[in-house]
């Protein structure tokens, strides 16, 4: 099975592979980066320009212009995308899904369903509704950094409203030898990340701890059904 990804930036993109590993068993071989546009490559990888990769625009304009969308999906039968956006910037202009607003003590779980399937209809919108069925929406609500801190002992992560700042506290908690202070000092993003989640490749963790976060459970159980429409 081939699966091609569109993703905000390169940490993204290393999460993403990780969970792939770890719900559906699709080694690095079989997946594909089209944003940006180089085959999945850790040293292809390792020289990109963060600056040109890192903004849900850039997802935006990739689901719009879908011209590899439609070469990939043309070259391999049994193929799908994951398209991966965060929702924290989703009130600029541009991304315009501003419902639901977070209201102090709302059912996280709704919360996190009723903006993802908001989100869901952006994302089809700048595809003018081309191959759903083709598609895992990776809607990290807010940032992905909430999906990895379910490895790190936490619980109810939908709840923060600034996951990477509470993550980046929760690691320098966390990390008190040297040794794992490393990760925190790596300077390449696709690694770092890729270090920090690499038990999402482990089946039994990811099965154990994707419904600490309701949109990774959601994401998880979305890949499963489109993997299943594609055998």
């Amino acid at each position: 099975m081939k699966v091609a990804i569109i993703a905000e930036g390169r940490g993204d993109l290393a999460v993403i592979t990780n969970i792939l590993k770890g719900k559906l068993n699709i080694d690095k071989s079989e997946i594909f980066c089209l944003l940006p546009e180089y085959e999945f490559d850790q040293t292809d990888l390792a020289k990109m320009d963060e600056k040109s990769f890192s903004s849900w625009t850039l997802v935006k304009s990739k689901c719009q212009n879908r011209d590899d969308l439609d070469i990939f999906l043309g070259l391999y039968e049994n193929a799908f995308l994951v398209i991966q956006i965060d929702t924290a910037e989703r009130g600029e202009k541009g991304y315009d899904v501003g419902f639901p607003q977070r209201v102090k003590n709302q059912n996280q779980n709704d919360y996190c369903t009723a903006l993802r399937g908001n989100v869901i209809c952006k994302i089809n919108e700048w595809l003018e509704n081309d191959f759903p069925e083709k598609i895992a929406y990776a809607i990290c609500i807010e940032e992905i950094e909430a999906w990895i801190m379910t490895l790190y002992g936490e619980t109810g992560t939908s709840k923060s409203a600034q996951p990477k700042e509470t993550f980046n506290r929760i690691l320098n908690r966390k990390f008190s030898n040297s040794k794992d202070r490393l990760i925190l000092l790596e300077q390449n993003e696709f690694l770092k990340m890729e270090k920090l989640s690499k038990s999402f490749a482990k089946k039994r963790i990811l099965k154990e701890i994707q419904k600490n976060n309701k949109s990774m459970d959601l994401f998880c159980d979305n890949l499963q059904e489109v993997f299943d429409l594609q055998k």
